[in-house]
């Protein structure tokens, strides 16, 4: 199977990332019963990028 390049990538049908509000993320951490800490993990951003 052949590598994906980013210059082949523009051209998949990727769906956007979604917007959420504030409280939004936050009711979807408390619903997962997950730290601030874990939840940064595992969205793979930093802990400050969650508190905010």
């Amino acid at each position: 199977m052949d590598q994906i390049t980013l210059r082949e990538f523009d051209h998949l049908s990727v769906p956007p990332a979604s917007t959420h509000k504030a409280d939004e993320i936050k009711l979807i951490r408390e619903d997962t019963r997950v730290s601030q800490a874990v939840f940064a993990r595992m969205l793979n951003i930093s802990v400050s990028t969650v508190h905010e």
